[in-house]
């Protein structure tokens, strides 16, 4: 399967398990995305992440942002800030990512 397209499938299903309250499943998917994610450092692409960000489901805007956030944090801020208005998990999800970076808890 494509990367993008396995990045794209992983964060819907990541945000369906947050929104449904699936911790088990939400874990799983997330692990899935980290290991995404550090195939994209090491080769030092975060082109994925920069066209996902802009995808038209909130569920895939919101897991590039998180994981551009060290990349590209205008980008990933600007794009968290609007989910914090969607009354789903992804806009609570996305206040607390905020909270979190804001607080420097990223590493």
């Amino acid at each position: 399967m494509e990367t993008k397209d396995e990045f794209i499938r992983l964060s819907l299903e990541y945000g369906d398990a947050l929104e449904y309250g699936d911790d088990k499943i939400a874990n799983k998917k997330h692990g899935q995305l980290t290991k995404l994610y550090e195939i994209f450092k090491l080769n030092n692409d975060f082109s994925i992440l920069e066209d996902t960000s802009d995808h038209f489901d909130e569920r895939v805007q919101f897991c590039a942002s998180v994981f551009l956030l060290r990349h590209n944090p205008k980008k990933a801020i600007e794009i968290l800030n609007k989910l914090t208005l969607s009354k789903t998990m992804i806009g609570f999800s996305s206040k607390t990512t905020l909270s979190m970076w804001n607080k420097g808890m990223f590493d």
